[in-house]
Order: structure tokens, then sequence, then C-alpha cells
């Protein structure tokens, strides 16, 4: 049967010589379950009643337990193969017979299959490769018949290297190199002639000549110590490859190496046998990055980064890896260092290579950057703790202005396992339920009563007892919880007004502080409208809080959006005023109502001079723009009496009530004239 006539079929003819017919049930149903090829089975149990199939019916491949009566092992393989070498043949033998399997490739079978190992795929695998295989080896036998017409080069050389013919393709391969001299080939090639001589099989090899690439294909002649090579040049197909290798380890922006590969690098770091010298990570972002692309565009970010990526690399040594992990964060990798100066010494010359504006688009920009610094030469640990260590360093040089750089120590290390761990309880929190709220008295002193409240959450901790919202939710920010945290405390806050309101006092207010992540979400507007709406609150009655800073860093999307929940009536306070440095442009372009007076301006009004007068200041501020005006921090009698002579109407502060829980407020609303009465801030203490 024609060897090329499989691709046309999905038929395969297979001749099986087994005596043994458990093994025969065993490959039939083997072959039976698999999908797209049929398999049709000619069982033979003797040598003889194989050859004679051979020679009368359609043959692709043969399955040939050497094992059998008549056989004489290695020698039936080779008699078959004389008669009908244009056939595969896979020889199957015995767990102990693995020797003799082996032999029977190298004296041309194409495979071996060792019973009891294989399964159905396995077995479909084998006969598939050994058609091809055969298949390839007559299709070049083919082409060797005609090599001055074949476009590829073809030569054939003897045992010893001896090229006894070459055709004109192979000539222009050969004058790019010295692929034989004095008609004999390099001893690379000699090399591979040994291989197929002793495994009696074409072999196939790879090879980099003069910048191009080929693949080799060494083919026996039977009969003969001469063999044939083949040689296709596969240069387009190995750049490609070279090129998809590049993109999956670099980044496409800056082209600089990607966590992917700064990652396998420190690996590879961590496991050289004779590392002597320490290593060091050093993490660094740009400072105020999303200011950039929210006001310039991020077309102006992207040409920042670049630049900023040439100028951070500048002086390193070819050893040294600059990566760039995402969005403005770098690492840079150095290793084999002297000790930790030369890292220090790294980390303050990238300071320095920043202090030169950069030049983007017509705007002229001045960029810092924070820098954490790893040390390490500890095999034990992972890749990616040392990431994570030089990270957190960078945050604590972030957190100190004046400290270029931080080093991350063992008491970092300690901080970072017990945050990782707080990470996962809080998660586990906020299954849980484990959140509550508790809530401060906002005094409306003009009237003399509790104008409303701010909601606060604390984490009632299983075994860490009440925890205060320092504590956890900068990590909430860090670990992308704050969304599903903030927006549980918007409803649990709306939910709890509604009921003081049906009790107590219908005009009652809720301040509810929202996130910088919450204020961009997407759905902020409809999230926020719904569970007002959910909860039956109307949003006259709402508040929400957003910090000073926090304003000044919003894109116009934000503002759009906190200009549309006003319109709605949801009314809109500026807390901790005064800690931001906004202007009064900014409080004119600010969708607010209520501007709150940091409680650190208001504790510190008994310094007397600059500081009631600032405090003073910005009350008179409120009024002129028509704003509300709620001090924070009253802490004394002191406080309380300054402000209201400067008109101030809404207070909060320790004096009045610390934040309590709901069941403690209600009894404050419940008995709240006399209480103030007691305060000095109803109307008749006025």
């Amino acid at each position: 049967m024609a060897l090329h006539a499989q691709e046309k079929s999905s038929t395969i003819h297979v001749l099986l010589l087994e005596d043994n017919p458990g093994d025969v049930l065993l490959i039939k149903a083997m072959l039976r379950k698999q999908r797209g090829t049929t398999y049709l089975l000619q069982r033979e149990d003797s040598t003889e009643g194989g050859l004679t199939t051979l020679r009368t019916q359609p043959v692709d491949v043969v399955l040939l337990d050497l094992g059998l009566i008549d056989s004489k092992g290695i020698e039936t393989l080779i008699v078959m193969q004389k008669h009908h070498r244009d056939i595969p043949m896979v020889v199957m033998t015995g767990m102990d017979d693995e020797l003799l399997a082996t032999e029977a490739v190298r004296q041309g079978a194409q495979d071996f299959l060792v019973k009891g190992k294989f399964d159905g795929y396995w077995l479909h695998r084998v006969i598939d490769n050994a058609i091809q295989r055969k298949e390839l080896e007559h299709s070049l036998h083919i082409l060797a018949q005609f090599p001055d017409n074949n476009p590829n080069p073809v030569l054939r050389i003897s045992e010893d290297g001896q090229v006894l013919y070459a055709n004109k393709a192979s000539e222009q391969l050969c004058a790019l190199c010295d692929c034989y001299v004095n008609h004999y080939v390099q001893e690379t090639w000699r090399e591979w002639l040994r291989q197929a001589a002793v495994m009696k099989k074409s072999t196939t090899h790879e090879q980099e000549l003069a910048s191009s690439f080929f693949r080799f294909q060494i083919v026996p002649l039977p009969g003969s110590r001469q063999f044939y090579l083949y040689a296709e040049d596969i240069t387009k197909q190995k750049r490609a490859e070279q090129q998809l290798q590049h993109s999956a380890q670099h980044d496409v922006l800056t082209n600089l190496p990607n966590r992917k590969f700064l990652l396998e690098t420190l690996a590879q770091t961590l496991t050289q046998k004779h590392m002597m010298r320490p290593f060091a990570v050093l993490f660094l972002d740009v400072d105020r990055f999303k200011r950039v692309n929210d006001g310039l565009g991020h077309a102006v970010g992207d040409i920042l980064l670049i630049q900023f990526a040439e100028r951070i690399g500048k002086g390193l040594r070819d050893s040294d890896i600059v990566a760039r992990l995402g969005g403005d964060e770098f690492v840079i990798l150095l290793r084999d260092l002297h000790g930790p100066q030369d890292a220090i010494r790294v980390a303050e010359r990238i300071q320095q290579a920043l202090e030169a504006p950069f030049q983007l688009e017509g705007h002229t920009l001045f960029v810092t950057t924070s820098i954490g610094i790893a040390f390490g030469h500890q095999a034990s640990k992972r890749p990616g703790d040392y990431l994570r260590d030089a990270d957190n360093a960078m945050y604590r040089a972030k957190k100190n202005k004046n400290m270029p750089y931080a080093i991350f120590d063992k008491k970092m290390h300690a901080k970072a396992v017990e945050r990782l761990q707080l990470e996962a309880e809080l998660r586990h929190g906020l299954i849980n339920e484990q959140f509550v709220l508790h809530y401060q008295p906002i005094i409306d002193c003009n009237r003399g009563c509790i104008s409303g409240f701010e909601a606060l959450v604390r984490w009632q901790h299983p075994t860490r007892g009440l925890l205060y919202p320092d504590l956890f939710v900068p990590l909430a920010e860090e670990s992308n919880l704050i969304n599903t945290l903030g927006w549980w405390v918007f409803e649990a806050a709306c939910k709890q007004l509604l009921r003081w309101q049906q009790v107590f006092d219908p005009t009652l207010r809720i301040n509810i502080n929202i996130s910088s992540r919450q204020l961009t979400a997407k759905d902020a507007l409809s999230t926020i409208q719904q569970i007002a709406s959910q909860s039956g609150v109307l949003p006259e009655y709402v508040g929400l809080e957003i910090t000073e800073t926090m304003l000044m860093e919003q894109t116009e999307e934000a503002i759009s959006l906190l200009q549309k929940l006003k319109e709605q009536q949801f009314y809109i306070c500026m807390d901790d005023f005064g800690t931001g440095y906004s202007s009064l442009a900014y409080l004119q372009h600010f969708p607010i109502n209520t501007l709150k007076i940091d409680r650190s301006f208001v504790m510190d009004m008994a310094k007397g001079g600059k500081q009631r007068t600032l405090v003073r200041t910005i009350v008179s501020l409120a009024e002129h723009f028509g704003l509300d005006v709620v001090a924070e921090g009253v802490e004394q009698k002191e406080h309380l009496e300054d402000l209201k002579d400067w008109g101030c109407r809404y207070m909060q502060g320790y004096y009045f009530s610390k934040p309590i829980p709901s069941s403690e407020a209600e009894i404050l609303l419940s008995h709240q004239t006399q209480w103030l009465l007691e305060k000095h801030a109803t109307r008749e203490s006025i």
C-alpha cells in the first residue's frame, strides 16, 4: 500500500503479530476508543502468517511481538524490513525485554512499546508517529533521486564524513560558513552521522550558521555506509519564535523585561550553586503618577514612563536587570554585589538622575521616586518574597518624604507577615459580618440638638478585640477590599438612619466617609442611589464625607459625579479641611455643601495666636462661600465657647461624645435636651 495514501483517509490498516489472546483483546479495545481514526486490525499469530498478509493485503503499520513461536527475534524484524521496507514497524516487548526493543530500533524499527506500560492514547500516538516518520523517509528518498532540482541543500556523505555529492543549494549554504573543508564535513555533522549509524534511523538536528537557522535531517542509505543530509532554512520560523518569546518576557511600552522574566532570572540567581556574593532588589515607582495620567492624558504618561525607564537604567552593569512590573512600578535586580553600599549607591544615583525636569509634549515636569531595597542571598526564600519585601520598603520610604530610600529589615518582615495574616482575617471578617458601626454626634448649637451622626466603622475582631480604622482601612485599600467594606458601611448607616428618623427625629442626618476607590468606581453613582433608595432614606439627609486631600487628587469625572450627587440632594462634606492646601478657587470649583475643620486645628486653639486666627478665618471663609462648617475635635468647654462666639454652628468632638454604639446613641437621642444643657450647647446656654 502506498504510504501517502494514509493522508487521504482516516482509516489505518494495522497488522498485529501477536499470539497472546489477552494482549490481542487489550489492543483491540484500545484502538476502538480512539476518536477521529478508524483502525482495521488484521491479527496473525505467526511470522509466516504475517509475511503472507504483508504480501497480499494493504498494511499501514505493523505491531510486532518478537516473542512469537516461530520468531527469531531481531532476525525476524530484519527479514520483514528487507521485503517491506516502506512499511513502518513498531516492536512490542515484555517488561524484561527493553534491551531487545532498543536493539530493534537500532535495526530499523520506528519505535517500541513495552507491554503493560502504554494506554490507548499512547498506542495511537506511537502508530501515528511511526507512519509519519516512515513517510518522511520515503519522501526524502524520492527527493534524493533528483537532488539538483531540490531547492533545499542536499548532500551525500560517506561514513567518515567525506562529501560525495552536493547540489547547488548546498553549495550556497556552505558558502556562508565552513560546512566542509577539503571535502570533509565539520565535526558537528560527523557526530550526527555517528548517531544515525548507531541508531540505524534518520535523525533531526538544528544549527545556527552565519545568523541563519537550519534544520538538518540525516538519513542512512539502505545497504550502504553512506548518508543523505537534507537541510531546510528555518530562519523565519526561528525569528518568529524568538519574537514571541521576547514578547512574552518583555514589556510592550518600554521594551524592558517584564515580571515573568524578572522572576525567572531571580529564581536562577537563587539556585546558583556557587553564589558567594549577595544581590539586591530595588523596587520603585513614579510618585504621583496618577496626576500625570489624569491631568495630561495617558499618552503623556506613557512618554514619561519610557523616559523614566531610560534614566533609571543608565550607569547599570550588563549583569543588572531593569524590569517593569506594570503601571508605574519598576524593579532593578543587582547581582554579584560587594556589599550593601553598592545598592545604596545605585539608589542615590537614580535619585540624582531624576533631578533634571522631564520635557513631555510641551510640558515640563519634575518627577521623584520612592525606592525600597531588599538584600538577599538566601535560596530558601522565593523570588516573589524579595519583590514583596522591596515593595514594603518602598512604601516605608514613600511615607517618609525625607527618606530617598528604605531598606527592608527584620522588623519590616515581621510587620509584613502580620499584615498578610491580618489581610486573611480581614477577608474572613467581611464574610462573617464582624464589622460594626459606631456613631459620633454632630451638634447643632443654634437649635440645641443633635443634628446627626458621623458613622465610623469598627472591626469587632474575635481575638484582637475592637480594632479602629487606622489599622485595617489602609489594608483594605491595598487588598482591593475597600469597596466591599465601604458599601457595607454605607448601607448599614442608611438603614440605621431610617430607624432613628422613625423613632426620634425625621430630620436627623448621617455622614458617611467615602473612599477614593469608591468614588472612582464605574458604578459609584448607581450604587449610592440604589442603596439610599432601598434603605428608604431621602438623599438630603445623607452626607458624603470626602477628605480635602482626596478631592484635590480627583479627576474631572469624579468631580462631575459629586456634582450629580449634589444635584440629587445628597450633601457633600469636605473633611479634614486645612490639611490639603486647597485654594479658594478650588472651594468654588468643588460641589460641596459643608467644610469640616480638621480636629488638629481646633485642638491647637489653646496655643493662641495663629491657630485661633486660622480657625476663625475658616469659619468666616465658609460663611462667605455659603457653606456650612463643622468643627471637629471639640474636646474642651473653651473650644465650644470660642467657636460659638465666631459663629460656628455645628460641632463634633469628645467634649460631647466619643464614637459610640447605636444603643448608646439612642440613649443620647432620648435625653439630648438635658445632656446638651449640661454641656452648655443648647439655645439657653448661647
